[in-house]
């Protein structure tokens, strides 16, 4: 779970794919993050959180579909909220 005291913190994210947005300068991925066990494979009965991470450049929502298993690493630049299925500019 990300929290608020987590900016700028290094993070894992793995989960499944829901949605893939190409922008002009980036990709953004909506994940239903899983809780992750010590060897990093999901926690069956975990807590599960849909989470938004965003990677510069195009990647092809025909390669990354919804469904496919994922892995973010990266640093929290900060915390966003919106409605599940909205479209934001």
């Amino acid at each position: 779970m990300i929290l608020g005291n987590d900016q700028g913190q290094t993070v894992r994210w793995e989960g499944k794919l829901i949605e893939t947005q190409p922008k002009a300068h980036e990709t953004c991925f909506t994940v239903l993050g899983e809780s992750l066990r010590r060897d990093g494979r999901p926690e069956p009965e975990g807590e599960r959180r849909i989470s938004v991470a965003s990677s510069p450049g195009f990647y092809d929502p025909m390669l990354y579909c919804s469904g496919r298993e994922i892995t973010f690493i990266g640093r929290v630049e900060g915390i966003a909220h919106r409605k599940i299925g909205t479209v934001q500019s």
